[in-house]
């Protein structure tokens, strides 16, 4: 690609960063002309969700609470989710669901 070696969305969750202000695990593609040390830490962060951890609803409240993010963006475009085993962990509420896309929080 154009960029190289830089992780970007799978899905519209990247653009909740710019358009809606709430922080997201994998940012916009420039994310990479930043603080070296920013960049590879979104790269491990993002390395981690798409190596399929991130569909096991236990280690995915544990990284995100480690991290404290507290929404999970999940749609059929992407591939880092499992909308239906969230749905069925008591870790995560559905808050918004809309043909693809489902919205969960993080249980405290």
């Amino acid at each position: 690609g154009w960029l190289g070696d830089v992780d970007r969305g799978a899905d519209g969750g990247w653009w909740l960063l710019p358009l809606a202000a709430r922080q997201v695990s994998t940012p916009p593609v420039v994310f990479n002309y930043g603080e070296a040390g920013y960049a590879q830490a979104v790269k491990e962060e993002t390395t981690w969700l798409r190596s399929g951890a991130g569909a096991d609803p236990d280690a995915l409240a544990d990284f995100m609470r480690q991290r404290g993010y507290e929404y999970v963006y999940a749609s059929g475009r992407g591939a880092s989710f499992d909308a239906a085993r969230l749905q069925e962990s008591p870790h995560f509420a559905e808050l918004h669901r809309d043909s693809d896309v489902t919205i969960f929080r993080l249980v405290p």
